[in-house]
């Protein structure tokens, strides 16, 4: 299994989380360099954004594996590390990736996350 966007250095596989059903796989990559956003975004988005990181998500379905989701943080910044960590709910349906690198002033749940003035502090995203 690989990234649909393989890139030199993305570090593929990082971390790896299954749900407890088997059927739901998330992969991460903590060096991918798109400067996308959240869920969806554009793979080939320029790699300016060195180390941002991002996460892959594959379903399995009558026994075979199939891309489902491109997840990148809100905030996409170079060296977040998003996806250094990851876990997936038992069921399948709840992501949490953390982003070890973040560097937003935030505090707790819908902070300012644009100001980024706090180096190294870290964030959790959950989908």
């Amino acid at each position: 299994m690989k990234a649909p966007n393989t890139d030199e250095s993305d570090s593929f596989g990082g971390a790896v989380a299954l749900s407890g059903d088997g059927a739901m796989l998330a992969v991460s990559a903590p060096y991918e360099a798109s400067n996308a956003v959240g869920i969806g975004g554009d793979m080939s988005n320029n790699d300016t954004g060195g180390g941002a990181g991002a996460a892959y998500v594959f379903r399995q379905t009558a026994g075979t594996w199939g891309f489902e989701a491109y997840v990148k943080a809100s905030n996409t910044d170079a060296e977040d590390f998003f996806g250094a960590r990851l876990a997936v709910s038992a069921d399948g349906e709840t992501l949490v990736c953390s982003a070890t690198g973040e560097a937003s002033i935030a505090r707790g749940i819908g902070g300012d996350a644009a100001d980024n003035s706090a180096s190294f502090s870290g964030a959790v995203y959950i989908y």
